[in-house]
């Protein structure tokens, strides 16, 4: 007799350990859709300013909200598949993230971005602090190995046209 209800028992608390798991697991997906991705950054409407690569220098906090357009400037290293830092001189990097679009077009190309490759770009600037950043890293945008290269700025362009030469 106590064998077989010690099965009982047994069945009960599997029952209700798979339950239990499964309402976690519905919590986590639950949790996980209000996480910000990449894409949400494009819903912002811009400024309407034209920033330069030196209002950028000058005042990057200031730049938020506005479009930048920059004809040809020199890549200091890609972080990963849509993130790369650009030189705005010799001695600042600054972060540029890749749109979806442009993702897509540099798989579609087998495109990567190297340090020393010469761009040019047109986008938006957004403000950038660590819970970007660390998004970037889980969503891919930035290689796990390269996210101590990322440019300590606090701002980012999110580029909707990028042009390699």
């Amino acid at each position: 007799m106590t064998s077989r209800g010690a099965t009982s028992l047994g069945t009960v608390l599997t029952v209700v350990a798979v339950v239990a798991v499964i309402a976690f697991m519905f919590w986590l997906y639950r949790e996980s859709a209000e996480l910000p991705t990449i894409d949400q950054f494009a819903d912002t409407e811009p400024s309407g300013e034209l920033v330069t690569v030196a209002d950028l220098l000058a005042d990057p906090v200031g730049a938020v909200g506005s479009e930048v357009s920059i004809d040809s400037i020199a890549v200091v290293m890609g972080l990963g598949e849509a993130v790369f830092s650009m030189a705005l001189d010799e001695t600042t990097p600054y972060p540029v993230l890749l749109d979806a679009d442009m993702i897509q077009r540099f798989r579609m190309q087998q495109m990567r971005l190297y340090g020393g490759d010469a761009v040019a770009l047109h986008g938006r600037v957004f403000s950038l602090n660590d819970s970007i950043r660390v998004e970037w890293v889980n969503q891919g945008a930035v290689d796990q190995a390269m996210i101590t290269n990322l440019p300590r700025t606090p701002s980012f362009i999110l580029a909707d046209s990028v042009e390699v030469f």
